[in-house]
This record gives C-alpha cells, structure tokens and sequence, in this order.
C-alpha cells in the first residue's frame, strides 16, 4: 500500500471512530427514553445538524493535519533511512544518511553512517593489501 493510501485509510478510519463513538452514545441515551423524550431529544439534533456537521467536518481537518504530520515526520523519514540504507549498501558506500526525522531517527541514521564508515574504511584496507 502506498503512504498515500495508508495515509487516507489511517485518516479515514480514526475519522469514523470518532464520529461513531458519539453516534453509538447518542444511541444507547435515545434508546432508553419515553416517546415524548425522544422526540425532543430528535428535534433538538435536527435544529443543530448545520453546528454538528460543521464540527464533523473540522474535526475531520484536524485528523487529516495529525495523520499527515505523523506520517510526514515517522513513516516517511523511516523509509527515506531505509532508502538511503540501500543505496550505501548497493551503490555508493561514501553516501552518508541525512540525519532528519525524530531524535531517534536521527540516531539511527548516525549509527548507521557509522558503520558504513567502518566498512569503507574496511574495503579500502582490503583494496590495499590485494595491491
């Protein structure tokens, strides 16, 4: 799945629950009530539906913007190490990761330039000794 799709799935799905879980309250309080009750309780939601679908639609804006932050700062700096990663390892064992991300992925991405120092390094001596 590509981040983009995992990105809308992860926005769709906690957008849901948070739309479910008053639904399914809203639910269970109406379920309970006499008819004269819960006629009220349907005309109060009907007088408030503009109010209440105008919060759905910014809580929904302040899920896609956590889930996009979340994702930009996690999930892509984690595939762009394990990018880079390939390339030391297949490529060009002088490129060094670009420490970005989070504090730990950014150490990740030290240690990892460190031991892609130590085997270019290795390499060299090898290369040397066979000369």
């Amino acid at each position: 799945m590509s981040p983009r799709r995992r990105l809308a799935a992860w926005i769709g799905a906690a957008w849901l629950c948070a739309i479910a879980i008053p639904a399914v309250l809203w639910t269970i309080l109406a379920a309970g009530l006499p008819e004269p009750d819960a006629r009220a309780l349907w005309k109060a939601l009907g007088e408030r539906a503009p109010a209440l679908l105008f919060v759905g639609a910014l809580l929904l804006l302040a899920v896609a913007a956590l889930a996009r932050w979340l994702f930009g700062r996690h999930v892509t700096a984690v595939r762009a190490i394990a990018e880079q990663t390939h390339v030391i390892r297949n490529a060009n064992p002088g490129f060094r990761l670009a420490p970005h991300g989070p504090r730990e992925l950014a150490e990740l991405a030290a240690a990892i330039n460190a031991r892609a120092a130590a085997y270019q390094g290795l390499r060299r001596a090898r290369d040397r000794r066979a000369a």
